[in-house]
């Protein structure tokens, strides 16, 4: 080999240097695979069954080469086909008349959102599943499965609960390594909290939906100190969403009243106002749990005039009345308040609870009412060392599968699934990162009128 590499030395720059360069990628590959072998010597991979990944603070390098996720197997039945199946391609579907309700949501009751209460203590129920914990199957997520990897069988405390997550150990989940390049490094989160403590709803077919509050109200704080370095900003990626919305075509001319969840400073309506001028709003309101944050802090926030600026021309403002509220958007199932249209764009990577938020999202829309939805979802969720291991940037990563539950219950009018993108300066290697953009009717039975913009 050594003759090899010198014949090759010397064939560089003349017509042997194709075959060195090719020798050189041999000598590479044979070079990685012995700190492979010498890497696994010393430490264990976890959980075949999500891929093979092995970790270690001193050879990030060396895991992001060498991780290959593997295909998730599915032990539930009753999951939604995949809506990007069948793409629009661009054009607009219309309904005539009222669209049947789908069985998810049992005639119109709120059995979709609690399952009848047939879902164990092992499971959380979102539009009629049950969505089984680590470590339990079936459909009522009761038989516990015959693996013996701790991560999957611990008991897990109520994360909705923030007193309990203080006192989880990471311990319980199977041992700190694998979930985390340091705990020092995180220690700021809370005495005893570990974060590595929402894989308790890390589910293999859905994702991570829900993480504990003190995490959530951390990376949060982070979020806004990034808004208020940025706030002679205007516009929250439009071009972007212009594309793939297809120019918000598909978006009828009367939206009634709108609620935004997640609104940001700058919002998404004000991108849609300025490229569909005919479309008319009765009222608008923001529902952010950072926007007093954003009235204060950031100046060119468009809605603390108590009036929403026009986009690009931010001196005149829209004549319609603005509500704002301070709020979650899980606190949307606890209102009885609905709204014509919904906007939600890239928004529920920062939710504490997917669940709650997708339930309060559904709740707030009258039957026959406008989704316009755009979010991320990952074909493979990483386990959270990577995703928390980043600073403190939020951590709830949910695959297609979760979203189309949630979608299957809406008349889809518009879909649009994007290919894999740069986001935010950087693009998410090994997470098969994807998205929706989706304009829908929200199914009503077929005794039951539209939602009227009156």
């Amino acid at each position: 080999m050594l003759k090899s590499i010198q014949r090759s030395k010397r064939g560089i720059g003349g017509s042997n240097a194709s075959d060195a360069r090719s020798t050189w990628r041999m000598v590479s590959l044979i070079l990685l695979g012995l700190s492979l072998i010498a890497y696994r010597s010393i430490k264990s991979p976890f959980d075949a069954s999500l891929g093979t990944r092995l970790k270690s603070s001193t050879s990030l390098l060396l895991t992001d080469l060498i991780y290959e996720p593997s295909p998730p197997q599915f032990s539930q039945a009753n999951i939604a086909r995949p809506i990007c199946t069948e793409p629009t391609g661009g054009q607009c579907r219309v309904s005539n008349g009222p669209v049947p309700l789908s069985s998810l949501t049992n005639n119109g009751t709120n059995n979709c959102y609690t399952c009848d209460g047939r879902c164990s203590n092992h499971a959380t129920c979102f539009f009629g599943t049950c969505m089984c914990h680590p470590g339990y199957e079936g459909p009522t997520c009761e038989d516990k499965m015959l693996i013996a990897n701790p991560w999957y069988t611990a008991d897990c405390p109520n994360l909705r609960d923030e007193v309990n997550t203080l006192n989880v150990n990471a311990t319980n989940l199977g041992g700190v390594e694998f979930c985390h390049e340091g705990l020092a490094e995180h220690a700021s989160l809370g005495t005893g909290l570990s974060y590595c403590a929402y894989l308790c709803y890390s589910n293999v077919a859905y994702g991570s939906a829900i993480v504990p509050h003190a995490l959530w109200k951390k990376a949060q704080e982070a979020e806004n100190n990034l808004w208020a370095k940025i706030s002679r900003g205007n516009n929250d990626r439009y071009n972007d969403h212009f594309q793939g919305y297809a120019q918000y075509k598909c978006v009828p001319r009367d939206l009634g009243h709108v609620v935004e969840f997640g609104t940001g400073p700058w919002t998404q309506i004000r991108g849609l106002l300025s490229l569909r001028p005919d479309v008319k709003v009765k009222s608008y309101t923001v529902l952010e749990p950072g926007a007093d944050f954003y009235i204060e802090s950031v100046a060119s926030c468009a809605y603390k005039t108590g009036k929403l600026s026009k986009h690009p021309d931010t001196s005149n403002f829209h004549d319609f009345p603005v509500f704002v509220k301070s709020s979650l958007g899980e606190t949307a199932m606890a209102t009885n308040l609905q709204f014509d249209t919904v906007m939600v764009s890239n928004v529920i990577e920062h939710v504490q609870n997917a669940v709650d938020f997708l339930h309060g999202i559904h709740k707030s829309l009258k039957p026959g009412g406008l989704l316009i939805f755009h979010d991320r979802y990952f074909s493979y969720p990483e386990a959270g060392d990577k995703v928390l291991g980043r600073n403190v940037f939020h951590p709830i990563r949910l695959t297609q599968r979760f979203f189309d539950l949630f979608l299957a219950d809406f008349d889809i009018i518009f879909n649009n699934c994007e290919g894999e993108k740069t986001i935010h300066g950087w693009k998410q290697r090994n997470s098969g990162e994807r998205g929706y953009y989706v304009v829908a009717r929200k199914k009503v039975p077929a005794t039951t009128g539209v939602a009227s913009n009156e």
